[in-house]
């Protein structure tokens, strides 16, 4: 890739990019999102997730397990402390938020959950097309600025966005289905 650093490492999506985001989720073939709550995710786009499944889309998502050490090993790296049961609440929370979308629509939406702690965060779409993206976001260790740099990677990136989408077909395929 040689595009500059400042046009790569991009401190939030843009509001062009959140609208392409958006445009992606809502004509993509496959989408996978994974995070630890998706918290700022269900503010932004669950309403496009039930669109999708309202259409009778399937949407896949994965979320650290509240239940495991993963989740006890991600409130240690933030820079403000987070408090155990308030993460695991939240997570919770995503997942009864999840299972309401679901219901009385046409599509499948799969849940499941990873006993791991995820390095980044994001949505893979389209990952087997040409024109499929990852939209990324890192998890940083005690840095005051959460979920940053963002990531926006495309096949023309090659090795990079195949790195990735093994990644996250490996941590889809590790992951357990949620049930509630």
């Amino acid at each position: 890739m040689n595009c500059p650093k400042n046009e790569f490492f991009l401190t939030d999506f843009s509001i062009d990019v959140q609208h392409e985001i958006n445009n992606h989720i809502l004509n993509a073939k496959s989408l996978i999102v994974l995070g630890v709550s998706l918290g700022k995710t269900q503010q932004l786009l669950f309403p496009l997730f039930e669109e999708r499944l309202q259409r009778g889309d399937t949407i896949r998502i994965v979320l650290i397990n509240p239940k495991s050490l993963a989740c006890e090993i991600s409130t240690k790296g933030k820079y403000v402390p987070v408090n155990l049961d308030g993460l695991r609440s939240q997570i919770q929370y995503t997942l009864d938020t999840l299972v309401k979308i679901q219901m009385h629509k046409k599509g499948i939406l799969e849940i499941r959950l990873i006993d791991y702690p995820l390095g980044h965060g994001g949505i893979l779409i389209d990952s087997d097309s040409r024109t499929g993206k990852f939209y990324l976001w890192y998890y940083g260790y005690k840095t005051r600025q959460a979920n940053r740099p963002k990531f926006v990677i495309s096949p023309m990136d090659g090795y990079w966005y195949e790195y990735f989408q093994e990644e996250v077909n490996a941590i889809w395929n590790s992951a357990v289905p949620y049930n509630p």
